[in-house]
């Protein structure tokens, strides 16, 4: 596995946060980072579908569809 070395200017506030998660979590200021990094990813790719899940149930087709779908499945008899 290659890692990629980034480098990062981190103010007073941030070093502060940094101290603080690692004492907490123990580990190194490189771990913490990669795991916040890793964290936010899996946030934003949370709200994305959030955002689609939200988009879609407004949609009337698609909504309409949906339910065609579950008519023809049988309902929830199906499941």
């Amino acid at each position: 596995m290659s890692m990629t070395m980034l480098t990062l200017r981190a103010d007073a506030d941030v070093d502060r946060a940094l101290d603080y998660l690692v004492s907490q979590a123990g580990g190194t200021r490189s771990q913490v980072v990669r795991s916040a990094v890793l964290q936010a990813e899996r946030e934003a790719r949370h709200e994305a579908m959030r955002q689609e899940a939200l988009r879609l149930r407004s949609d009337e087709a698609d909504v309409a569809e949906a339910k065609n779908v579950n008519t023809f499945m049988g309902g929830s008899d199906a499941w």
